[in-house]
């Protein structure tokens, strides 16, 4: 959490992919975490509300539904991890081109 902290206030945008199905998302709480990191380092602050989850890392919960980022990925198959890599591409671009 500190690292993202140190990106965000970098400018640096981090992207994340929750590799699972939607069980395991949920239950296993990490995906919170990845969703809270690609919040922050979207636009330098928390755009959802954390407020249940304060204690992050160790109070992992549900991700936010729907979540406050267009950073973060859930990739339940091969299909739709490509599909998130081809949508983190496609923002690269975007943003290098700018």
């Amino acid at each position: 959490m500190t690292q993202a902290q140190a990106a965000a206030n970098d400018g640096i945008v981090i992207y994340t992919i929750f590799v699972g199905t939607n069980a395991v998302e949920l239950n296993n709480g990490g995906g919170l975490l990845l969703q809270w990191i690609a919040d922050l380092t979207d636009n330098r602050h928390l755009d959802g509300s954390y407020t249940g989850s304060q204690s992050l890392p160790s109070g992992y919960g549900a991700p936010l539904s729907p979540s406050p980022t267009d950073n973060y990925y859930l990739a339940q198959n091969y299909t739709q991890l490509q599909a998130a890599y081809d949508s983190i591409l496609s923002k690269i671009y975007t943003r290098l081109v700018q």
